[in-house]
């Protein structure tokens, strides 16, 4: 998990630096291509190698319950910060 963390907060800092530095050398249409290709490719992998999540029989939507687990969130301690009590 730390190093996904340590991908996630770099990331920004590292890609427009590449992006900028690439672009002394190719045109931002090379650039707007190559990051189109690797987006679908990620995608590719994603839907080929991502196992499916769904349940099969599952329960069907009901608003009931949805409502009914809502109210019951709030009605416990740890998820309302409004009724924690410093001490």
């Amino acid at each position: 998990m730390a190093i996904i963390t340590s991908i996630v907060l770099v990331a920004p800092v590292i890609g427009p630096l590449s992006g900028a530095a690439l672009m002394h050398f190719v045109h931002w249409k090379v650039l707007f291509g190559i990051i189109a290709v690797m987006g679908l490719l990620a995608l590719c992998g994603l839907l080929l190698a991502m196992p499916e999540t769904v349940q099969r029989g599952a329960a069907p939507f009901s608003a009931v319950s949805v409502l009914r687990d809502f109210v019951m969130s709030f009605a416990t301690r740890f998820f309302s910060p409004g009724r924690r009590r410093c001490r």
